[in-house]
């Protein structure tokens, strides 16, 4: 071969590589996911089963468990990162990011801008999050019901009506939030009450809402409007309305939302449905009869609780109530 006809090829390969590089990704032999996906910080590796894998990597998969992997020279134009593509992409398929934590932490500050994190999803979701710290590792089981991860009730404690703050508790106030979650609290159960015009409102009741903000004796729901005039009467226990929550859970991805309502629980959950874009994915329904399950699940809540305090069957009937249930469900009980 002639340095010249070299050279023509050379020139042929670079006029055309980013035109053939669908067709060249098709000879890579990416591995189906058979065992287990494991996140191995020691080697900054991604091992699929027997494979490892250099970090970073975005990993997208479908539900056969087909794989296609994305390395960082694979980044076009070169001065996206691997976040910025798959924020580009918008693909349907399940991702698994692992990167540096400053490229992804525009989706949640906590992950901070150092080290290793990971983010793993469907779709637009990003269901999980991680700053690495450990090696983890995904078995089969997990891998195929992607939404349960983000769960994590073995590890996680929920903060109750918000959790405490300055030795008060029931306030499910924003500053009461934002403190817990600050302390690594990622699950908020959180009360809600209507308004006497129909607005929720995270209250547990209006009596102890009334006492514990302006310290006046009352009974009854208020109005929207009243119901914000009290409240600024004590900022830091400041109560909020449904829509000022849902602004603050769009601004803190890793927050989960497990409701408490108190009255009329599917027209609340179908609120809620309606005003948060990401509620199948943030907010875990508490239901208080087994009879209201398909219905909650018809309005797309993915992952359910029932709490037994309000139900008065026997033990049997709970357990026959469970084997009907179809998905992810909890059992809350004293």
């Amino acid at each position: 071969m002639t340095r010249r006809s070299k050279n023509s090829e050379i020139k042929l390969i670079h006029n055309n590589i980013k035109g053939w590089k669908k067709d060249l990704s098709e000879f890579w032999d990416f591995p189906i996911i058979d065992k287990f996906i494991k996140i191995d910080l020691s080697e900054l590796v991604v091992q699929i089963d027997e494979r490892k894998f250099n970090i970073p990597l975005l990993l997208r998969f479908n539900d056969a468990l087909e794989t296609k992997l994305i390395f960082n020279f694979n980044r076009f134009p070169k001065n996206k990162t691997l976040f910025d593509t798959l924020e580009a992409e918008k693909k349907e398929s399940h991702f698994l990011l692992i990167d540096d934590c400053a490229t992804m932490n525009k989706i949640d500050q906590n992950l901070g801008d150092r080290g290793c994190c990971s983010v793993l999803g469907t779709g637009t979701n990003y269901l999980k999050k991680w700053k690495l710290r450990n090696n983890i590792k995904l078995n089969l089981d997990e891998i195929k019901d992607i939404p349960q991860l983000g769960s994590e009730f073995k590890i996680q404690r929920v903060a109750h009506a918000g959790g405490g703050i300055n030795n008060k508790t029931y306030t499910n106030s924003l500053n009461t939030i934002r403190s817990n979650f600050k302390k690594g609290f990622l699950y908020f159960e959180i009360d809600f009450s209507f308004t006497n015009d129909q607005h929720l409102t995270c209250v547990h009741d209006f009596k102890r809402y009334y006492k514990n903000t302006a310290d006046i004796d009352l009974e009854g729901p208020p109005s929207l409007k009243q119901f914000q005039e009290i409240s600024n009467v004590h900022p830091d226990l400041k109560s909020v309305s449904l829509d000022d929550l849902i602004k603050w859970l769009e601004n803190n991805l890793s927050a989960t939302l497990i409701t408490d309502v108190k009255g009329n629980n599917i027209k609340a959950l179908k609120i809620i449905s309606e005003r948060f874009p990401d509620f199948k994915n943030r907010v875990i329904p508490q239901i208080y009869y087994p009879e209201n399950y398909a219905a909650v699940k018809q309005l797309g809540y993915k992952r359910i609780i029932w709490t037994l305090y309000r139900y008065n069957g026997s033990k049997n009937d709970i357990l026959e109530w469970v084997n009907k249930f179809e998905g992810p469900i909890s059992i809350t009980m004293t």
